[in-house]
């Protein structure tokens, strides 16, 4: 597995991790989970341009919004961009390929 990374689970990850202590701490600043959300988005958009990243960012944050009843436009979009994301996926597919199905399997549930 990627390094950083030692399971399946999306929070499985030191990455995903660490985006939902943010989001926890936003949380604990006073923000509602809606804006919370938008917090992590903006303040995080860098990893959406990292081959390597955007997936584990895309689908925490997507998780951390269902999880929270969180309706985001910006998310289902995010998804629907990783979805199409050939490159993240080959990656994926060819270097971890149970990390991809189960990757693969959240992207559906979130969709």
């Amino acid at each position: 597995l990627r390094m950083g990374v030692w399971g399946l689970d999306i929070y499985d990850d030191d990455l995903a991790v660490d985006i939902k202590e943010e989001f926890e701490r936003y949380l604990m600043e006073g923000m509602d989970e809606s804006e919370a959300i938008d917090e992590l988005i903006a303040s995080n958009d860098n990893l959406l341009d990292d081959p390597q990243d955007v997936g584990t960012f895309v689908l925490t944050v997507a998780t951390l919004a269902k999880d929270n009843d969180v309706a985001s436009k910006k998310v289902t979009k995010m998804l629907k961009a990783l979805h199409r994301n050939s490159e993240y996926w080959n990656d994926l597919k060819e270097n971890e390929e149970d990390l991809y199905e189960a990757r693969k399997d959240l992207l559906r549930e979130l969709l």
